[in-house]
């Protein structure tokens, strides 16, 4: 997740068991800052299911992170 220019969270399928996250998040108090895990989260629960972060479909998967994560931000 980049914001700003900078790279907040990041799922890589490289490191499948790792979600990695900016120290400045502050993630245990911020709203904002755990939607940037629900959208990490997104992506490694679409790794598992088997889908690829290939250039044909980056597309649709950030478009179903970003719904979520919207979703989760709208919540009270």
């Amino acid at each position: 997740t980049v914001i700003n220019g900078l790279v907040l969270g990041w799922f890589s399928q490289q490191h499948p068991d790792t979600i990695f996250l900016s120290s400045r998040l502050g993630i245990s108090r911020n709203k904002s800052a755990q939607a940037v895990l629900v959208h990490e989260m997104v992506h490694y629960l679409q790794h598992t299911k088997g889908s690829s972060l290939g250039a044909e479909d980056v597309n649709d998967l950030e478009a179903e992170a970003d719904e979520i994560m919207y979703r989760y931000l709208s919540e009270k």
